[in-house]
């Protein structure tokens, strides 16, 4: 499976996030906060009633909350905010924070969540149909984010400047061949594109730079 992750944002508003000031970093904290809540009935039960039975070396305290496999940590969002190294068991629950940022803070997202052959499918099509390679969607995402956190196993990050997002768009609007242009995936996608002259009017109405497109790919999920 492939699962690509598109999102209408400057690539400097994510850079932001890795050691970010003040204002931002509190308004990250509320929302990671918000996501990442661990339900106060969700409490360390004891297993088999055997708590009491082996002793104070096994005693741990029954009011301390359950934190499921794989949800980020309070350290987790500090790590990010002050761009600090992630240690290799924690980038996964890194990246569903930075997640949770970007679907916040971008003008839009695009989802895509389909087989390997079918996205291999996708990209043969645009070709055919006489589709630069400069403009696949691999290309979409092929800068250097340069971000201080890495990728987690199978991850591709990367992003591409708002002046390609427009020349992408421009070129597939131009396709005509019918196999192209009547796949769904790209149909989604040309929606998707097809918005970023308003990504820009939001984002000038807010004194923001216009957006860029960041993406984060993973494989084999």
């Amino acid at each position: 499976m492939v699962e690509l992750r598109l999102y209408a944002i400057a690539i400097d508003d994510v850079r932001d996030m890795f050691g970010a000031g003040s204002d931002l970093a509190g308004r990250l904290r509320t929302i990671a906060s918000e996501r990442f809540r661990v339900p106060e009935q969700e409490r360390r039960r004891t297993a088999g009633g055997l708590l009491g039975k082996v002793g104070p070396l096994f005693r741990h305290d029954q009011n301390a909350p359950i934190i499921p496999d794989g949800v980020p940590l309070p350290g987790d969002v500090e790590n990010l905010l002050k761009g600090r190294f992630v240690t290799p068991e924690r980038i996964n629950e890194s990246w569903l924070v930075v997640q949770t940022w970007l679907d916040e803070l971008c003008w839009e997202r695009h989802l895509l969540h389909v087989c390997r052959n079918e996205f291999d499918q996708l990209e043969f099509d645009l070709a055919r149909a006489g589709l630069s390679s400069r403009y696949g969607i691999g290309n979409l995402m092929s800068l250097d984010a340069n971000l201080t956190l890495r990728p987690a196993w199978q991850m591709t990050i990367g992003y591409s400047k708002h002046a390609h997002v427009e020349t992408t768009r421009d070129a597939i609007r131009e396709l005509d061949d019918p196999v192209a242009t009547t796949n769904p995936l790209l149909i989604e996608l040309r929606s998707f594109l097809n918005r970023s002259d308003e990504w820009a009017a939001q984002a000038a109405a807010h004194s923001r730079p216009a957006p860029d497109i960041f993406g984060i790919r993973r494989d084999n999920l």
